[in-house]
């Protein structure tokens, strides 16, 4: 899983994304039913957010990834609004009643100076 840059309070724009695999083997998601990012907050606090799916690659060599970009929106639900230690996760379900959970990352968000 990557995060692109550092993050700070109120940081917004900032792409969550996981790369999908499946004992070390691409996984296809596309006929999912759910792909959301699931972030827990420094102070306990859930938040959920759909996440899209991307690829890279073609042919045997696609590589399948989930990602969320944070919104102004996510600021006021508590997603990266308070300094500390933030942990998230990916999650995959599918009509059948079938779900996965990727292995649950953790990233720091830094204060800001004028804080």
């Amino acid at each position: 899983m990557t995060i692109v840059d550092t993050i700070h309070v109120g940081d917004i724009g900032t792409t969550f994304k996981a790369e999908l695999k499946d004992a070390g083997v691409a996984f296809d998601p596309t006929d999912a039913t759910t792909t959301q990012f699931h972030f827990k907050s420094p102070s306990g606090v859930i938040i959920e957010r759909d996440a899209e799916i991307t690829t890279s690659g073609t042919g045997s060599r696609t590589r399948w990834y989930l990602i969320y970009t944070t919104e102004a929106a996510d600021i006021t639900d508590g997603l990266n609004s308070e300094e500390g230690e933030y942990s998230w996760q990916a999650l995959i379900e599918f009509t059948d009643g079938s779900h996965f959970h990727t292995t649950i990352a953790t990233y720091d968000v830094e204060p800001n100076l004028e804080d």
